[in-house]
């Protein structure tokens, strides 16, 4: 990533994927976040609660997982390579 790509702050994929046109679904999106989500998922015993928190998880996983391709298929598309094929 480094060979090919400048970031002004970091390389993170928050700051990187936004270049590629992605955005997350969660307006909070974040690995410290989401431990705080699973920590609150794990310790409510209200059933809803649990249920919202377990799918604002798995939305957030799978953004950074698109995020991931998103970037992965611009950097590619950069370079003239084929995009993947995947979602």
């Amino acid at each position: 990533m480094k060979e090919n790509f400048t970031g002004a702050w970091d390389l993170s994929i928050k700051r990187v994927a936004p270049h590629f046109g992605f955005q997350w679904r969660d307006e909070d999106p974040g690995g410290l976040q989401s431990q705080d989500w699973l920590l609150l998922a794990r310790e409510t015993t209200d059933p809803e609660q649990r249920a919202e928190l377990t799918q604002r998880i798995l939305a957030y996983n799978e953004d950074d997982v698109r995020a991931r391709a998103a970037i992965r298929d611009g950097m590619r598309a950069a370079h003239g390579k084929a995009a993947s094929r995947r979602p």
